[in-house]
């Protein structure tokens, strides 16, 4: 079981990580910074997961229905967020100049 859940994590995941610079696309491109930033942040949020989770398990008491409803929860308003977020970038004109 745990095999599985470390399966469809991991699975998750990357799909968010490469959905990522496809929202953001219309508003900042699809140059390689787009896809380092996100790349960059996806790494950061699970490192800082893992070492969160490495201090719930070192404690005594189950955490583990706890994180999943959390991280339920927190996938649930990136889709909910999905058709907000977009258009309030859409009216700050946020550009990225690439000087070559």
């Amino acid at each position: 079981m745990n095999y599985l859940i470390a399966f469809l994590g991991g699975f998750l995941v990357m799909g968010l990580e490469l959905l990522a610079p496809r929202l953001v696309a219309p508003h900042f491109g699809t140059a390689i910074y787009s896809w380092a930033a996100a790349i960059g942040f996806s790494l950061l949020a699970l490192s800082f997961g893992y070492w969160l989770g490495d201090r719930f398990a070192l404690r005594e008491a189950p955490h583990g229905p706890v994180i999943f409803s959390g991280t339920a929860l927190w996938i649930a308003l990136i889709g909910v967020s999905r058709g907000l977020v977009p258009n309030w970038l859409g009216t700050l004109d946020l550009r990225i100049v690439v000087f070559q």
